[in-house]
């Protein structure tokens, strides 16, 4: 009997033991996806953050790069070419960046700062409609077409690379870009849905 009585103690303290452990190891889950959870959140934050200092802003992809180049002199030359009435003083800002992965041979970007937001939405979608090219743009050389969009972050440009591929597979029809946020739709009478993390990427059903 004795025998028995121990053998039953060492199997109710190993069971106590390994009580223990599980409960020490759902706490550290549970504390690991609040640490997750906040983590998102910071993350989304510090790119809102981000996308909101450049809701002004439009990035010109295809321009050749030449020296002594006038961006300003070229923003003016969209606006002419798309008949929107842009001023020098609408001009807040206009550089060259260099993108995060550089292709040899590739121009760099260019962004420009406007005076509000309408400007920037109407310059965007003016270009969209008459297909803007170099050569409106007077720039000797191959022609070459130019491509204006809503100046993303990294982390919104990889989002809405993302975005694309899963919706091109689950065939939805529409991905784009408003205020510099993400959606995509699946036909004309189905509801848009908002991406704004990559958790979001799992509503594309």
């Amino acid at each position: 009997m004795q025998y028995h009585s121990e053998e039953y103690e060492d199997v109710a303290k190993k069971l106590e033991i390994q009580t223990k452990e599980i409960k020490v190891l759902y706490q550290l889950k549970k504390e690991l996806e609040e640490v997750k959870v906040q983590n998102r959140k910071l993350r989304t934050d510090v790119n809102a953050s981000e996308q909101r200092d450049r809701l002004l802003n439009i990035e010109i992809v295809g321009i050749p790069e030449r020296d002594s180049e006038n961006l300003n002199e070229i923003i003016l030359k969209i606006g002419k070419s798309t008949e929107i009435d842009i001023r020098n003083d609408d001009i807040l800002q206009v550089n060259r960046v260099t993108a995060k992965l550089k292709v040899q041979g590739r121009p760099r970007n260019i962004v420009a700062k406007l005076r509000t937001r309408q400007l920037k939405d109407n310059v965007i979608s003016q270009t969209r409609k008459r297909r803007l090219s170099t050569k409106n743009l007077d720039i000797q050389g191959s022609i070459i077409p130019v491509y204006i969009n809503e100046h993303l972050t990294i982390y919104n440009k990889n989002l809405l690379k993302k975005a694309k591929e899963i919706a091109n597979m689950k065939e939805y029809q529409y991905v784009w870009t408003k205020n510099c946020r993400i959606h995509v739709r699946k036909s004309v009478t189905t509801p848009a849905i908002l991406i704004s993390d990559e958790e979001d990427l799992r509503k594309i059903i």
